[in-house]
């Protein structure tokens, strides 16, 4: 069962919202998809613990909202109990130039695209206009030269994905 955006913003403490949408001053659409895809993050992240996840595959825009969600230590802690593994989802701050320096392409992009895969298991085809919250999706697309739906359709039969993508990228 695919996971709903506004179901991950349910579970944050209206506060804590509040709080995030007074201090970046916008109440707009921008700002409430930019903390939608965060959830997500935070969600796959939480879920699947063993996850390679040493660097950031989002903004700094996303990371900014994330950094303020962390200073608030108890909604914080409240908000990663509410998510699959109920454990804390800690940050680690690396930036994706000095990440992709220390490892090899094809496990770059494999990892990438292994991140593409359980965004579509969990929350559905990747929408145009939440690859502006995720950098490595439009870098993806451009290096193996294919359209979002085709990323999307790959993703949903991930038992090809790896193989037949990241043949592509050498």
């Amino acid at each position: 069962m695919l996971i709903n955006g506004s179901d991950l913003l349910n579970l944050v403490d209206p506060r804590l919202k509040q709080y995030i949408f007074t201090k970046f001053k916008d109440n707009s659409e921008t700002l409430s998809a930019c903390f939608e895809e965060l959830l997500k993050f935070l969600y796959i992240s939480s879920k699947y613990p063993k996850l390679k996840r040493t660097f950031i595959p989002l903004t700094q825009e996303v990371d900014d909202i994330w950094h303020s969600l962390i200073l608030q230590t108890a909604y914080y802690q409240k908000l990663c109990e509410a998510l699959p593994s109920g454990r804390m989802v800690h940050h680690e701050s690396i930036t994706f130039n000095d990440y992709k320096t220390d490892i090899p392409r094809k496990e770059l992009v494999d990892e990438m695209l292994q991140w593409i895969s359980l965004y579509v298991k969990n929350f559905g085809d990747i929408a145009e206009d939440r690859l502006k919250f995720w950098f490595f999706i439009k870098m993806i697309k451009q290096t193996l030269n294919i359209t979002l739906d085709e990323l999307n359709r790959h993703a949903r039969n991930d038992v090809h994905f790896k193989n037949d993508l990241v043949l592509n990228c050498r």
